[in-house]
């Protein structure tokens, strides 16, 4: 996933195939990775990102990014299986290209799962907005208290339209 913030397309994510276990191609995830692409220059660049990287794992995948203010916010989920359950645990962090450090932000409320690929993060109404979520729910994040805070539904929607730009569009 990545964000475009001042002429840079910054790509948090991807896989690795310098490890012995991996899928059949001997890939691993590795959300840690950040790539940059100068659209002016164009050129790419690879970083080594500090602070509270994107967690990785067979179990984490990076699903979601957004830019605002000069910074990426990217939102993981971290899978948990057992026989008669699952749960999906979404993780956010805040990634700052100046200084290439990751800073970790809030966990959804506890266990908001999403529907396969239906988890869209984007800018409405200037506030960093999750829409997608299991229960339908809609979550803001709260940048003061480092917090989600739940929203009502739009009344009247009956469908989200989420393109792959992450702006929201609400049809009533």
């Amino acid at each position: 996933v990545g964000a475009l913030i001042d002429g840079v397309l910054h790509v948090v994510g991807g896989f690795r195939t310098d490890w012995e276990d991996g899928d059949e191609d001997g890939r691993v995830y590795d959300g840690s990775l950040v790539y940059s692409y100068d659209v002016a220059g164009d050129f790419w660049s690879e970083h080594a990102p500090t602070g509270d990287v994107v967690e990785w794992s067979t179990h984490h995948e990076v699903i979601a990014a957004v830019a605002k203010e000069g910074r990426m916010y990217v939102l993981s989920k971290e899978y948990h299986f057992t026989p008669r359950d699952y749960t999906a645990i979404i993780h956010s962090y805040v990634f700052d290209p100046t200084t290439c450090a990751f800073a970790r932000g809030p966990d959804l409320p506890s266990n908001q799962g999403t529907s396969y690929g239906g988890l869209r993060l984007g800018i409405f109404c200037g506030e960093v907005t999750v829409v997608g979520v299991w229960d339908q729910g809609t979550y803001v994040l709260d940048q003061d208290l480092n917090t989600w805070r739940s929203v009502p539904a739009v009344e009247g929607a009956t469908h989200w339209i989420c393109p792959m730009t992450s702006v929201a569009t609400v049809y009533k």
